[in-house]
């Protein structure tokens, strides 16, 4: 259906998805609110004010404007028109993305990882929370960004299914196989909720002891809690915070009947479904508040679920699951009270069960200005004493639950107390838990907040879409379970057989895949193959054109290793020789005036050649020593001459002027 944009509730304002060219302030993000505690949502009616507590109860609070009887919808095939479902979406339209945080920063991923991503079998979850009187059905498809809300579905159950179990599995099969519709390449997965009779779960406070002793301290205790026989097959146990007594350790337990958990797998595989996980209430709910951010790490928050026969309290505290209790009251109690016999105009009469329910859907609880009003024969004061008794002791079991919890945990407050389920959309609930719970501020849980601010206005019936909230938070819960999920009540041996048909899907869709690739393969070794062939011909030709060459090159060769070998001969006869002329040059530079050398002698046995220098030095106003010492320094720094040494000095003591002959050794240099 389409909706115009100015027929939105307010309240969805932050919600709505923006089109492309809308101005003004409607393309702007709605301001954060400054109370640290997050609002209730959705917010209560513009220009009513906020009631404040009174430490004393008040009776009968005034009737909430916004829970408003959701409008009929179409029905579907084996269903009446009484309990006709509550549908969020017209027809294929792009559904919005679940907030998912493991989602918003993906590390980078191979080639190969995106191609096996790619065409991988994708999935669709179906979330199937079975009440007992209705059926709420969720559906995410998976998409690249995460998860996309697909549909969601709200069916009441007829009572005459609600009474026998075969019966009502008929019906569900039924109802369920409309909406699963198998397509190509994708994997439906089912989300159960195990609930009711077929489940005990509790919270209990055990000592400290070892895995296989506290299994066992754990199964004893449930014995005592449990309805029905418990099978230590199909007993769970998780393990919470150590509790403020010494030695303790609080525990939460689950025991399940396995033919009612063997009859869920059987529905879910009979429908076209793979069982992939059947969940309980308190965990479907901290999948819930956890992924949705429903919760803050440093508050208390309980969040009471209100069904039709039994309601449940869940405790949560740094952000995980802590306390759970099972209330038996619902809201069936509410409607039962209703059926009596009253006096009319027209007589007395009895107040059926289906008008006690509408009643209570479209009165609640009567307000101050709707007590003389007359609703169906019963008068607005006749409707608020009869629901009375049944109110005040679902407050006290509220109560009583929320005062053993802070008792047993030593917790001084608790924050909020969130409230969900079909029963909590009676109206004047909210306000009535409000006035009579005052040490905890009572709000609606906001399980449209998972759904995300990111929706296209235009495909979602906001009213609709608001008034089922409610009924649709456990089912959203299991369809967000986390990636390391507590535990899964479906057999194991499911997970195996998940595997076998997700490996025969995928061998299907790759099969092809890899014989088309296969082929273009071949065709381009093929070619690779001709090209080598034509580069070998050429290659062939080459060589033999070279062969002329080549023989040349080797005759050269040949002539040029001859060459060498006589020239190494004759250089062995001959020996090598100094440049003598280049020798004689340099000795005649380097021998300044005052030097005369007498004698040159070659040593020639030494290998390279010395030199043996003889010579007479004379020198009027310097030393002698200053003279040879610069010729010396003069021969070694010549490229001629290496290693050179003065062997002897011989002074004539009677010469006027200062004389001496010398002899100075150097190594030819050549």
């Amino acid at each position: 259906m389409v909706v115009d944009p100015s027929e939105i509730p307010d309240e969805f304002a932050g919600y709505i998805k923006k089109k492309p060219g809308e101005e003004g302030d409607a393309g702007k993000s709605p301001e954060q609110p400054q109370d640290p505690k997050p609002a209730a949502w959705p917010p209560p009616p513009s220009g009513s004010q906020p009631e404040e507590k009174s430490s004393a109860p008040s009776w009968p609070p005034s009737a909430g404007e916004e829970n408003s009887v959701p409008p009929k919808e179409s029905v579907p095939p084996g269903a009446s028109a009484q309990n006709a479902p509550t549908t969020g979406r017209a027809t294929e339209v792009e559904a919005p993305t679940l907030i998912d945080a493991s989602l918003s920063e993906e590390p980078p991923r191979s080639f190969v990882h995106k191609l096996t991503e790619k065409f991988s079998p994708k999935k669709i979850i179906y979330g199937i929370d079975l009440g007992d009187s209705s059926v709420k059905v969720v559906k995410v498809r998976q998409v690249a960004s995460g998860f996309q809300l697909a549909d969601f579905w709200h069916q009441e159950l007829p009572p005459a299914v609600c009474a026998k179990r075969d019966r009502r599995r008929e019906y569900l099969i039924e109802y369920l196989r409309g909406l699963v519709v198998p397509e190509p390449g994708v994997v439906a997965h089912g989300m159960w909720l195990c609930s009711g009779d077929s489940v005990s779960i509790s919270s209990v406070l055990v000592p400290k002891l070892s895995g296989k002793d506290l299994k066992g301290a754990l199964i004893m205790e449930a014995k005592k809690q449990a309805a029905f026989s418990v099978d230590p097959n199909n007993f769970f146990y998780v393990a919470g915070t150590d509790s403020p007594e010494k030695g303790k350790l609080q525990v939460l337990t689950v025991a399940s009947q396995r033919d009612h958990i063997d009859d869920a797998v059987a529905i879910m595989e009979e429908v076209g479904l793979h069982p992939a996980q059947i969940n309980v209430l308190p965990f479907a709910l901290e999948n819930l508040v956890t992924q949705a951010n429903l919760i803050r790490e440093d508050e208390v928050v309980g969040v009471l679920d209100l069904g039709a026969k039994r309601s449940a309290l869940s405790c949560f505290a740094h952000g995980r699951l802590q306390f759970f209790r099972e209330l038996p009251m619902g809201g069936d109690q509410l409607t039962q009270s209703m059926m009596r016999t009253v006096t009319t105009a027209s007589g007395k009469r009895d107040v059926s069960f289906e008008e006690s329910e509408q009643v209570k859907k479209e009165v609640g609880i009567p307000g101050p200005d709707q007590h003389e009003a007359e609703f169906g024969g019963l008068t607005g004061w006749g409707i608020a004493g009869m629901v009375r008794p049944v109110l005040e002791r679902l407050r006290t079991e509220i109560q009583r639950s929320l005062n053993y919890y802070k008792q047993t945990f030593k917790i001084t407050k608790i924050d909020r107390l969130l409230i969900c389920g079909g029963a909590s959309r009676m109206k004047g609930f909210l306000e009535y838990l409000s006035k009579n719970l005052p040490e905890v501020q009572v709000s609606e849980l906001n399980s449209l907040q998972l759904v995300g601010e990111w929706v296209d206005a235009d495909n979602y019936d906001w009213k609709r879409l608001k008034a089922a909230s409610p009924d649709l938070a456990v089912a959203l819960g299991l369809v967000v379970r986390p990636k390391r999920q507590k535990f899964n009540l479906a057999p194991p041996e499911l997970a195996l057989k998940y595997r076998l048909a997700s490996l025969k899907l995928g061998l299907k869709l790759l099969i092809p895949l890899f014989a088309l690739a296969a082929g273009f393969m071949y065709l381009g070794v093929s070619a690779q193959v001709a090209n080598y062939k034509r580069l070998i011909t050429n290659a062939e030709s080459g060589l033999e054109q070279m062969e002329v060459t080549v023989s040349q090159i080797q005759i050269l060769d040949q002539k040029k290793a001859n060459y060498e070998k006589r020239k190494g001969l004759l250089d062995k006869a001959v020996g090598r020789q100094p440049l003598w002329h280049g020798v004689l040059k340099e000795l005649s530079h380097i021998t300044s005036d005052n030097i005369v050398l007498k004698k040159i002698e070659v040593m020639e046995q030494e290998q390279p050649q010395q030199l043996l220098l003889q010579g007479l030095v004379a020198q009027t106003y310097t030393s002698l020593d200053v003279a040879l010492s610069q010729y010396l320094i003069a021969l070694d720094e010549s490229p001629f001459f290496e290693r050179v040494q003065l062997v002897s000095t011989d002074r004539d003591p009677y010469s006027p002027t200062p004389r001496a002959e010398f002899k100075v050794s150097c190594q030819l240099v050549y």
